[in-house]
């Protein structure tokens, strides 16, 4: 609850924002395309509502606030939101670079429609644990951080956990399996998912080898190679957490058969996995989806000729994957250098010729910002209907090389939400 409000304020915030979930979402189901007319809204919780679930579109009515605008790029692949192509992207800033990503914090965005950007932590998870902290017994919480062997802390927590099962009836299940964004299903179509899916997989050159990889990963698997938090990461009582970025987990995977190689040679790797994010992405959004990943590793040949020959295999790869699936969509790949020279020249004398004619759908974007720090010398953007609809997005990172502890390990990651490409692909695929 925020500081500022006293209990009966806080109380009375979740009478009209409540019923309108229930009775638009709960109850109605709101539909992609429908139209919710709102007549003497008392507030603005019933348009936000239709609004975050991307479904309808307010109608104007009496007391209503300014028109919201809905949010655009793949936020629709990972959480079932329409798009609009005025609007900026927000996803983008978690679907393949969660940069410090552990919890949400609501952000105006266009007029009136306040939506949750991941990219921010506020403090309220590191309040919770200092409050917890504070309740238990001197030494409990340094016992179950440090003191506690890795099987002891496992053991405790499974028994919790069983005890904790206990207590529970059919009736709690249902309420969970009914509210809790963690669990419940996807909105998309398996079986258009499906086909796109194994159309990519046909797309795929033979020098990528697909891995089926494990819905859990080591605890950690993010957090030590990448700087992301953990807290957006659901971990289990196991020390695993679930996949919250594959890429990373396929690094790890890269990393292990690098071991065995000699220098000269390259581990590819391929991978569809659902992922499961514990940042809230807002009213009525996925906490998990689907994404295509590529990864790369292999030893630096020097002047870049290592990472240009990875680039140039990634990019012909998206390449053929938009022309194939959303020639009509405008697509196209932004490309950014970070602070590398080398890297520059070899996308002008290497990459570009050896893509040939596609390379016109490859857009230079020298100014990004964004994933600096996560990304290593060169970042990609795939994107739809002239950059407005971000479908994935990829780099350079140092993870094998940390995984390895090989500093001449050159890594390359690269994704694409499924859903959200489903969503533009032709119907006839």
């Amino acid at each position: 609850m925020p500081e500022r409000l006293s209990f009966e304020e806080a109380a009375r915030l979740v009478v009209g924002r409540g019923t309108a979930w229930d009775g638009l979402v709960d109850r109605v189901r709101l539909q992609t395309g429908e139209t919710v007319l709102i007549t003497a809204a008392a507030g603005r919780g019933q348009c936000r509502h239709a609004a975050h679930r991307g479904r309808g579109r307010p109608l104007a009515g009496r007391s209503q606030p300014a028109q919201p605008r809905l949010l655009a790029g793949p936020i629709a692949a990972a959480t079932g939101h329409n798009a609009d192509a005025t609007a900026e992207s927000l996803y983008s800033r978690s679907l393949c670079e969660p940069t410090g990503l552990s919890a949400d914090r609501v952000q105006t965005v266009r007029g009136d429609l306040d939506v949750c950007d991941s990219s921010q932590m506020p403090d309220s998870q590191d309040r919770a644990a200092e409050r917890v902290r504070r309740a238990l017994p001197a030494g409990a919480w340094e016992a179950l951080e440090h003191d506690l062997s890795p099987t002891d802390l496992q053991t405790l927590l499974i028994a919790v956990a069983r005890a904790r099962a206990d207590q529970i009836t059919a009736a709690d299940v249902m309420r969970r399996w009914q509210h809790d964004r963690f669990v419940r299903p996807a909105a998309s179509d398996p079986r258009r998912l499906a086909a796109v899916e194994s159309r990519l997989w046909q797309l795929l050159p033979a020098r990528f080898t697909g891995i089926e990889l494990s819905p859990v990963a080591p605890l950690g698997t993010c957090s030590t190679v990448a700087p992301i938090s953990q807290n957006r990461v659901v971990a289990t009582v196991r020390n695993t957490e679930v996949v919250s970025d594959s890429t990373n987990a396929l690094a790890v995977e890269a990393a292990a058969r690098r071991r065995g190689q000699g220098a000269a040679e390259q581990v590819d790797l391929a991978a569809c996995q659902r992922q499961l994010r514990a940042q809230v992405f807002g009213p009525g959004a996925a906490a998990h989806f689907r994404l295509f990943a590529l990864v790369s590793s292999g030893r630096d040949s020097g002047s870049g000729r290592t990472e240009a020959g990875m680039l140039t295999g990634h990019l012909a790869y998206w390449l053929d994957v938009l022309q194939a699936l959303i020639p009509q969509r405008q697509p196209r790949i932004e490309l950014s250098v970070f602070d590398s020279p080398v890297l520059a020249e070899r996308l002008a004398d290497t990459i570009r010729p050896a893509l040939g004619s596609p390379a016109a759908l490859l857009v230079d974007k020298p100014d990004r910002a964004h994933g600096r720090g996560y990304y290593t010398g060169f970042a990609l953007r795939i994107t739809a209907d002239q950059g407005q609809a971000e479908l994935g997005d990829g780099g350079l990172t140092t993870w094998t090389a940390q995984l390895t502890a090989n500093a001449k390990e050159r890594c390359l990651v690269s994704c694409i939400a499924t859903e959200r490409l489903t969503v533009l692909a032709d119907q006839d695929l």
